[in-house]
């Protein structure tokens, strides 16, 4: 097998764990998060945890139909009491969710880097024929 259809072959495979990983990412990151509007209005993304602490549990037991950006916003004080909302998940959702953008970044890479191969070796080869 020649060396080019190889690198398509592994392009193809790279590309196949690409979407994979993205899917995987973007399925994490929906799951993981919360939409936090503040006090000025301005919106960001939390990470939340898989279930609620003691004291987050009784403050949505007490305000079933809010959200968790709103219980943080008016009987937390803000964002940066996010960990007193939830338990110890908040750490394993954050590490999840950086874990899979990384693998979407090198999958990307590794694409990139043998498609620049493919073409490298498909005009270099042109290129000899043509100076012959």
């Amino acid at each position: 097998m020649k060396l080019r259809n190889k690198l398509k072959w592994i392009s193809f495979i790279l590309f196949a764990f690409f979407i994979a990983a993205v899917t995987w990412h973007v399925n994490s990151y929906t799951n993981r998060v919360f939409r936090y509007s503040g006090f000025e209005q301005e919106t960001s993304y939390l990470v939340k945890g898989n279930s609620y602490s003691r004291l987050g549990d009784s403050l949505q037991k007490q305000h079933a139909g809010m959200l968790p950006g709103d219980i943080l916003k008016d009987y937390l004080g803000g964002p940066e009491y996010n960990e007193q909302l939830w338990d110890d998940s908040l750490k394993d959702n954050t590490l999840c969710i950086l874990g899979t953008y990384c693998l979407v970044v090198i999958f990307f890479a590794a694409i990139v880097t043998l498609l620049l191969e493919i073409l490298v070796n498909k005009y270099k080869s042109s290129h000899k024929k043509g100076n012959s």
